[in-house]
Parts: structure tokens; C-alpha cells; sequence
């Protein structure tokens, strides 16, 4: 008998918890590789061995899978090999859908055609399990291979032919999703073709913004995924766009406010049209996303900085400069380097201002300006954006607080007054009343008083709204103006986009 380096009893406990292992493998992946690589570990294991490989059947042949400690000659000449009953115990596995064993190779007649080539390798034993699903088909083996003539264990061969099946459901799940994949894909660029019907402008727009952004990304430093993502999200993010009337695509005056409200559904439809692809989720989101500015001001969420994913704002950026330099309907193509001029002007709050670079690189720019990079150019835009979010109730300074203790607050970036404060005030809710109310109430705090009062810690003004923000941090707008300031809902709003703009103290 073939020598086992170890005894194994495989419980019906273990067996479900592979099976689940080896599925959840397979739902994740878009290729077989990975889950051949899990699954061969694994039966590896059942047969002691380390001389072994899962063998695909592809039209009538068997193609290589995965492998262990066989020799790239070995496995490039079984290769293609056509399954016959007599190409090997591979051949014969797949043929009659049995395990097969070859005690010696040297003299089964089943290795005739093969035995040098096996013998070159080293090989001297092997047998081999079916890997078939449940209406009988068999999709490839699993082969054990070995030094010395024998058979094998009696456990060894039922713990893999237990294992089999839920390799071969492995499989054909890939195999499934693989195809619903080219399906959905398929339905994707029909969904494109219409959209391009409606909207000459949309299809040239997507493909040429598709082209900008892959060499912006390239810039930045995007793998190999991440550029396929982000190709996919530059094409597809007016998909959306089925869903808005043709005449408003098409209009040639402005916008009223009503049809504004319209066209800004577009990302939220083309996220609906998207999800539903398999493996389009994170392309579903990024288009989603790609209306999203820098400042947290944009639509449909509010999201903020880093919070955007990277393809939307590297697509936002893109999408922005090919809309300013193409001739649409209701105004004519706006000059190269007025363009670059407008998302300069605008990096920091419309913009991601590194990307804004990047693209600006990639064009050639003649009036870059100054070049700032790493924390500068962040800090920079935080502030701009931090600046916009307090222009809306009219504020003069702003500050954002963050929770460190029970009744301690450190201040962690602002604008106007509180721009200088970042990281070197700390204040206790016990001894401030206005903080304190405003965390008893979770809501906001009013001040408004004639004559300048003390605000929180150190800062005083006459008018003034403390607002807890739904993610914890508290928001303090200073110097506010006489008179209405957008309402309590809409300063927490706003409270929540300047929270979502800090991520920690500055250094």
C-alpha cells in the first residue's frame, strides 16, 4: 500500500465546514485559479500527498488546473491530453467517472502512451477521483501521484471522494457566474448604445472621459483593478441618464430648478442599473458617487474628501474638463486654458486638488502655478471647503470638536478663528453651558445676544449655534448674522459635511 504519513478520521462536522470554506471561495473570485489552488491544498491534505494536481476537462481534453511538486515538463505534456479510457488514470477517471488507480505505472497498461513521460518525472504511482456535480457531468480529477509502486490508503480515497463533489459545485458555480457576468456585461453595453441614441454627445463624452481619466489614474499610481474599475465607471457614469426625459437632455436653454431636480437623479438611477450586474457593485457605487464634490456640497449624499471613492473623483474631474471644452447645446466650447484656469480655480472645493494636478500634468498645462503637494495642498483644501460650508448660514468661524473623554473636547480643525485653534484647545462640557446643552439635547444650540458672550473655551461672539453632528463631533458655526440661517435641520446638514471634511488633529 501506498505509505500515508498520517491517519485522518474526516467527521461529517469537518466535511460541512470545508464545504462552506471551499463555497465561499468560489461566490468571490471570477476565475477558477484561486479556488483550484484552495481545493488542491485541501485534498493535498486528504491524500498525503505532495505530489499532486486538479486536472480541467475542456472539449474532450484535459487542461491543467492547478498543481504541487510536478515538474513543468510533466504538466505541460498532459496538457491536451484526450480523455480515453487509456490516457492515463486521468484519462480513465474522466472517461468512466470512477476513481482510478495505477498500483505501477511501469506496468498498467493504461500509461502505454505516457509511462516515459511519467517515469521521467519520477512518477511511479498514481490514482485519480472524478470531480463530477450531481446530473453526472464530469468537469476534471483530482490525481495523487507518488515515488513508489502501491495503492492508496482506504481513507485517503473516501475522504476525496467526499471532498470531490464540493469542488465540482465549486466550479460550476464559478462557471455560472462567469457567464452571468458576460451576460450582464452584454446588457450593460446595450443599456450604453441607447443612451448614445438619445444623447449623440453622451457617447462620444464617455468614451473620450474614459481615455482622460486612465491616464490621469496612471499618474496617480492605480493597479492594474483599480484602472478597470475605474475605465468601467467612466464609461458608465451618465447610465443613469436613461431615466431623464429626452428633453431635458437635450435643452439648449438653462436649466429651471424643478428640471435641475430631475437631471440630479441621474447617479441614483445608473447606481439602480448597475447593482443589478453581478461583480459591478463597487462601479455601481463609484457612479453613485461621481457627482460628489471635494467640500462635501455636491450630490446625491454629501460625501466629503477621501470619504468619495477615488474612480468618482478621478471621473468628476475628467468628466469635468471634457464638459467645458465640447460645444453642448446651450453654450459653445470653452477654451483649453480657460478649463484649466476654471479647475485650478476650483481644486480644494469642487475638485480633489490632487487629482486636479494630476489631470493638469497629463495636459500640459502652461500655467501650473505653484506646486504643492502632501498635507499642504490637504490642509489647503480642507479650509476652502470648510470655508463654504460656513459661507451657507453666513458664519465668520467655524470649529469642529471631537469627543476624547466623558465630558472632554479636543478642537480638530475650523475655519476663520478657529483655523489656528486645531489641536491645542481642549474643553470640558461640565464647564461649558452651551456645549453642554447642546449635547444634553443632541440638537443645536442658539446664541444670539447684543453684545459679544463667551461662546466655548476662549472664543466669544454674539451670535452663534453649537450643533451635534449625527456622527458624534460637535460643530460650532461663530459670527453668525442677524436673522433666519437656513433653519436647525439644515445646520445639522451642514454640521455633518464640515465632521465628515476632518479625519484627525493636524500635525
Amino acid at each position: 500500500m501506498i505509505p500515508s504519513t498520517a491517519t485522518r478520521t474526516i467527521s461529517s462536522d469537518a466535511g460541512l465546514v470545508e464545504s462552506y470554506r471551499a463555497t465561499a471561495i468560489a461566490a468571490g473570485v471570477l476565475t477558477a485559479g484561486p479556488f483550484l489552488e484552495e481545493a488542491l491544498r485541501h485534498l493535498g491534505r486528504l491524500a498525503a500527498s505532495d505530489r499532486c494536481a486538479i486536472l480541467l476537462v475542456e472539449d474532450g481534453r484535459l487542461r491543467r488546473g492547478a498543481s504541487t511538486g510536478l515538474s513543468e515538463e510533466y504538466m505541460a505534456a498532459i496538457d491536451g491530453l484526450t480523455v480515453t479510457p487509456t490516457a492515463g488514470a486521468c484519462g480513465a477517471a474522466v472517461a468512466t467517472a470512477r476513481p482510478q488507480v495505477s498500483q505501477d505505472i511501469r506496468t498498467d497498461p493504461k500509461w502505454t502512451a505516457f509511462r516515459g513521460v511519467a517515469e521521467a518525472a519520477g512518477l511511479r504511482a498514481c490514482w485519480s477521483v472524478p470531480i463530477v456535480i450531481p446530473d453526472g457531468r464530469v468537469l476534471g480529477t483530482f490525481a495523487s501521484y507518488y515515488e513508489e509502486p502501491g495503492r492508496p490508503e482506504a481513507d485517503e480515497l473516501t475522504a476525496v471522494q467526499e471532498y470531490a463533489p464540493i469542488v465540482a459545485l465549486g466550479l460550476e458555480s464559478i462557471r455560472r457566474q462567469c457567464e452571468l457576468a458576460r451576460n450582464y456585461e452584454a446588457i450593460v453595453l446595450a443599456l450604453t448604445s441607447a443612451l448614445d441614441s438619445r444623447d449623440e454627445y453622451t457617447g462620444a463624452h464617455s468614451s473620450e472621459t474614459a481615455a482622460l481619466a486612465g491616464r490621469v489614474a496612471a499618474r496617480l499610481g492605480l493597479s492594474e483593478a483599480e484602472l478597470e474599475t475605474l475605465s468601467r465607471v467612466a464609461v458608465l457614469h451618465d447610465i443613469g441618464k436613461l431615466g431623464i426625459p429626452t428633453e431635458l437632455l437635450g435643452k439648449t436653454g438653462p436649466l429651471t430648478a424643478q428640471e435641475w431636480e430631475v437631471m440630479r437623479r441621474h447617479p441614483v438611477i445608473g447606481e439602480r442599473i448597475l447593482a443589478r450586474v453581478p461583480f459591478l457593485e463597487q462601479v455601481a457605487k463609484a457612479v453613485r458617487h461621481e457627482h460628489e464634490r471635494w467640500d462635501g456640497m455636491g450630490y446625491p449624499d454629501g460625501l466629503a474628501a477621501e470619504r468619495i471613492p477615488l474612480a468618482s473623483r478621478i471621473v468628476f474631474v475628467c468628466d469635468g474638463y471634457h464638459a467645458m471644452t465640447s460645444d453642448r447645446p446651450y453654450r459653445a466650447a470653452m477654451d483649453p486654458a480657460r478649463a484649466c484656469a476654471e479647475l485650478r480655480e476650483n481644486a480644494g472645493s469642487q475638485f480633489d486638488p490632487a487629482v486636479v494636478e494630476a489631470l493638469l500634468e497629463e495636459l500640459g498645462d502652461p500655467d501650473p502655478g505653484p506646486h504643492l503637494t502632501g498635507q499642504v495642498v490637504q490642509a489647503q483644501a480642507r479650509g476652502h471647503a470648510l470655508g463654504a460650508i460656513a459661507e451657507q448660514p453666513g458664519a465668520t468661524d467655524l470649529f469642529v470638536f471631537r469627543r476624547t473623554g466623558p465630558d472632554t473636547w479636543s478642537h480638530i480643525d475650523g475655519m476663520g478663528r478657529g483655523a489656528g485653534w486645531a489641536g491645542n484647545v481642549e474643553v470640558r462640557s461640565g464647564d461649558e453651558p452651551h456645549v453642554a446643552a447642546a449635547v444634553a439635547d443632541g440638537a443645536v444650540r442658539l446664541v444670539d445676544g447684543a453684545e459679544a458672550v463667551r461662546i466655548v473655551g476662549p472664543y466669544y461672539a454674539c451670535r452663534a449655534a453649537l450643533v451635534l453632528a449625527p456622527g458624534g463631533e460637535l460643530v460650532v458655526f461663530g459670527g453668525l448674522p442677524d436673522g433666519d440661517h437656513g433653519g436647525r435641520e439644515r445646520l445639522v446638514e451642514l454640521a455633518e459635511r464640515a465632521a465628515r471634511l476632518v479625519c484627525d488633529v493636524p500635525p
